[in-house]
């Protein structure tokens, strides 16, 4: 899967965003993936302008958990990033060589994963209601009476 061996993240995303609620998991899948992307962005930045250092972690770590914040604080949009813009950039800091390629490895497992797990949750979702289709009415009196040899 994208020329990795171990797609690791491709199989952590959805065992992290999947919730009982399937707009929880829309909102977790859709932040996991902006936040990656946008983490990935700051830590290429961060490369470009200087070398990692203990100071370039602290800044890249401070700026990353600022724009976390304000994606999730925008009205109405409500992403779920859990911290994904600062866990990407810190990564990217840190990876010893082909380092962009990493970085779309990274967006392309984390597309992947998130595609998994609104897959599931669509399906999850159709055999519930499929589900509650089958259900035999609940046991109680018949709304047509008492049928023929019942005693009422």
């Amino acid at each position: 899967m994208a020329g990795q061996p171990r797609p690791v993240f491709a199989a952590i995303v959805p065992l992290l965003v999947i919730r009982a609620d399937p707009t929880a998991t829309l909102r977790g899948s859709l932040g996991r993936v902006v936040g990656v992307l946008i983490g990935v962005g700051v830590g290429l930045v961060a490369l470009v302008l200087a070398s990692p250092s203990a100071v370039m972690v602290g800044v890249v770590m401070f700026v990353s958990l600022g724009i976390d914040r304000a994606l999730r604080a925008v009205p109405h949009l409500e992403l779920d990033t859990r911290n994904q813009t600062a866990i990407s950039a810190l990564l990217m800091l840190f990876v010893p060589a082909g380092v962009v390629t990493y970085g779309g490895i990274r967006v392309w497992e984390t597309l992947l994963g998130a595609a998994v797990a609104l897959l599931v949750e669509v399906l999850d979702d159709a055999i519930v209601r499929g589900a509650r289709g089958r259900r035999p009415p609940p046991p109680g009196p018949s709304l047509e009476g008492p049928s023929a040899g019942q005693v009422p």
